[in-house]
C-alpha cells in the first residue's frame, strides 16, 4: 500500500488533532455537547480500550470537519496511518458506523469502483462550533454549490474529483477543489501545489462534447502553458493523448484513475510530454 506522504499541511493538520477541544470534568474528556454525536454514552466504564474508541471517533468527526476530504477512505486511510493500524481494520469499521449513523450525510457512488463521500450533518457542524471548531465547507459540498447541481452525473464527476483529489495528497500535492481563478474562461476541476510547482487539472470522465474538451484544455494551456487531465482508465488516457496531439497541444500531463487505484504508483503522472522545455514553468 502506498503510504501518504508528509506535507507541512499534514504536519499543520496533526497539530490540530493533537490540541481538540476537550473537558477532564466528562467523561473520556470529550465536550458533553458533543455526546451524542459519539459513543460516549455507550461505554460501560472509562477502559484504555473504550478511551481509545471515542477517541478515533472523535478524531475522524474533526478530520473532516477541518480538512473538508469527502473521499470516506480519504479520512479513514490517513487516520489510520496516523495510528499505525489497518484502515479496514474493526476499529476503524465501528468508528465509521457510528458517525455514519450520528454525524454524517453519506452517498456511495460507482466509478471506476465504488466510493462513498460524506458530508457533516447540520447537527454535527453546530456541536462542533459549540466547542470552536469551525467547519469548512466539504470538497462534495463545494463541488456541489460550484458546479450548480447534484445530478447522478454531477455526483460520478464529484467521486472521481475527490478520489484523485486524495491520489495527490498521498504522493505529497496539497489540493484545492474547483478553485476560482480571476478568469472568465478558466474553470479547472482541481488546483494541485507542491513546493514551487503548481498546476490546474481537468477530471475528466466519459462523454461531453468534443468541442467542450477541446475548449477547457486549451484554457488551462492558456492560463498555465500546458495540459493536465486526469481520465478514468488506461484506455481513455491514450485517447486523450491522441485527442491532444491532434489539437497541437505540446505540453502535456496526464493520468488516469484506475491505475492510481489499483496500481498505485509512487508518480502521480503517467504521461509526460513535452515537460522538459525550459519554458514550461513546472
Amino acid at each position: 500500500m502506498l503510504t501518504p506522504t508528509a506535507t507541512p499541511e499534514t504536519t499543520a493538520l496533526l497539530e490540530r488533532l493533537r490540541l481538540l477541544p476537550t473537558d477532564p470534568s466528562q467523561p473520556f474528556a470529550i465536550p458533553a455537547v458533543l455526546h451524542p454525536l459519539l459513543s460516549v454514552a455507550q461505554m460501560q466504564r472509562q477502559s484504555n480500550v473504550a478511551q481509545a474508541r471515542v477517541w478515533l471517533e472523535y478524531r475522524l468527526l474533526a478530520l473532516l470537519a477541518i480538512t473538508g476530504w469527502s473521499l470516506r477512505w480519504a479520512l479513514t486511510e490517513w487516520e489510520a496511518h496516523m495510528r499505525g493500524i489497518g484502515p479496514k481494520s474493526g476499529s476503524i469499521k465501528r468508528a465509521v458506523r457510528r458517525l455514519e449513523t450520528c454525524a454524517w450525510q453519506r452517498k456511495t457512488i460507482r466509478t471506476v469502483g465504488t466510493y462513498s463521500l460524506v458530508r457533516l450533518s447540520p447537527e454535527a457542524k453546530e456541536r462542533l462550533q459549540a466547542v470552536g471548531i469551525e467547519p469548512v465547507e466539504s470538497e462534495w459540498e463545494h463541488i456541489e454549490r460550484l458546479h450548480r447541481g447534484d445530478t447522478t452525473l454531477q455526483q460520478k464527476h464529484t467521486a472521481a474529483l475527490c478520489a484523485f483529489a486524495w491520489q495527490a495528497r498521498r504522493r505529497g500535492w496539497y489540493t484545492q477543489v474547483c478553485p476560482i481563478l480571476d478568469d472568465p474562461f478558466a474553470e479547472p476541476d482541481l488546483l494541485l501545489q507542491r513546493g514551487d510547482e503548481r498546476v490546474y487539472v481537468e477530471v475528466q470522465r466519459r462523454g461531453g462534447s468534443r468541442y467542450n474538451r477541446m475548449a477547457k484544455w486549451s484554457n488551462l494551456a492558456r492560463i498555465q502553458g500546458f495540459v493536465a487531465v486526469c481520465v478514468m482508465t488506461p484506455e481513455a488516457l491514450h485517447y486523450t493523448q491522441r485527442e491532444l496531439s491532434s489539437q497541437h497541444h505540446r505540453h502535456i500531463l496526464l493520468t488516469d484513475l484506475h491505475t492510481l487505484r489499483y496500481e498505485e504508483p509512487s508518480e502521480l503522472w503517467s504521461h509526460r510530454h513535452g515537460m522538459d522545455d525550459e519554458q514550461v514553468p513546472f
